[in-house]
């Protein structure tokens, strides 16, 4: 994504800002993925229900019967308790503007997040959620803790969130310090662009990317 700033701002900011901005990419990206999965399926089932059969559901004394709307991975309530088809039209494009809002294809347009935007989306998508279900979402639904701010990270997604306070920033294989300003790595003019990498504490240099992409090493040989 492209962050834009005068080359006197402090490191410091730069990188907070940058951490910022990709855990917003981040939480979008799971917002969208969970409305999504809500128009086809409802609302996630409790924790210790997820990932069982109608079978093994009866078993635990639910009383199912084998239901043919149901979530094929068991992981939510089921198409009988998804949205209408209006408002899950609804949703969907509320999804799909927020989603269009942290686009990588941004890059190639040289425009940059704009995180009040992108936080206006996610708003928009809370109000079709709030449409659709008046009485909210059950606590343990992954898109209600996304508005709540009580996500529990697991797997990749704690191991892509950064922290802004210790996340550092590579340039040209090397470390960006925050106790200087951008202009020490950008030079005196504003009009430069440079591409960086974000990486966790402690992690080791990102590897370099090739000189050429992809597509020209396949004509090459």
């Amino acid at each position: 994504f492209y962050y834009e700033a005068p080359n006197t701002t402090s490191m410091d900011k730069v990188i907070r800002d940058l951490a910022l901005i990709h855990n917003l990419r981040m939480q979008v990206k799971r917002l969208v993925g969970g409305v999504r999965e809500l128009i086809k399926y409802g609302p996630m089932r409790p924790e210790e229900k997820r990932g069982l059969s109608d079978e093994e559901l009866n078993v635990s004394g639910d009383g199912l019967k084998k239901d043919s709307d149901a979530d094929p991975l068991g992981l939510r309530a089921g198409k009988k308790h998804a949205p209408s088809a209006q408002l899950g039209t609804t949703l969907e494009r509320c999804a799909s503007d927020a989603e269009a809002s942290i686009s990588a294809n941004l890059v190639a347009m040289r425009k940059c997040i704009d995180v009040k935007h992108v936080q206006e989306c996610m708003q928009n998508v809370r109000g079709a959620v709030m449409m659709a279900y008046p009485m909210n979402l059950p606590p343990y639904d992954p898109i209600r803790q996304i508005f709540e701010d009580s996500e529990e990270l697991q797997g990749e997604d704690q191991k892509n969130h950064l922290d802004p306070e210790t996340a550092t920033l590579w340039f040209a294989g090397k470390q960006l310090e925050r106790d200087y300003d951008l202009q020490k790595y950008s030079g005196r003019t504003d009009k430069v662009t440079i591409k960086c990498k974000l990486q966790t504490k402690g992690a080791s240099a990102p590897s370099r990317e090739p000189t050429v992409d992809a597509e020209t090493q396949k004509k090459l040989y």
